[in-house]
């Protein structure tokens, strides 16, 4: 008689995951983390476009109120009662008793510049309408 053969045992459960279990959860969190990322950056970049505009607007106040003290525009900004954006590149590029005209740009806005002219002063690009502000 033969002997009676060994019954197989069941297989063994492991507790945990796979290697692959894994993989995926990094990737599905890394996608979820390069989305995030990326509506911070774009949401930054609109907050500097603001800056800029807003920028400008305080400027032309600020150059209204100077040229009612002074009879003339000023082509100095330390001159006005105007503070730009941390990180923002103002230049008033023509300043005389019949106008001004003035470009603001920061590296982390979307918008490359903006710019505004006021009275008789030459456009700066893009502006191309007296007293709008426009961007590129």
């Amino acid at each position: 008689m033969r002997a009676p053969r060994p019954r197989p045992r069941p297989p063994r459960r492991r507790a945990g995951f796979t290697f692959v279990e894994l993989l995926v959860v990094m990737v599905v969190i890394g996608l979820l983390a390069m989305m995030a990322m990326l509506r911070v950056r774009d949401t930054r970049g609109r907050a500097y476009d603001a800056a800029l505009l807003a920028n400008l607007r305080e400027m032309r106040v600020a150059e209204e109120l100077y040229v009612q003290e002074h009879d003339a525009y000023t082509a100095d900004v330390a001159m006005l009662d105007f503070a730009p954006a941390r990180g923002a590149v103002v230049a008033i590029t023509e300043a005389s008793a019949a106008g001004w005209a003035a470009t603001i740009a920061h590296p982390g806005a979307r918008l490359h510049h903006c710019a505004l002219f006021v009275g008789r002063a030459t456009p700066p690009e893009p502006a191309t309408t007296e007293g709008e502000i426009a961007c590129r």
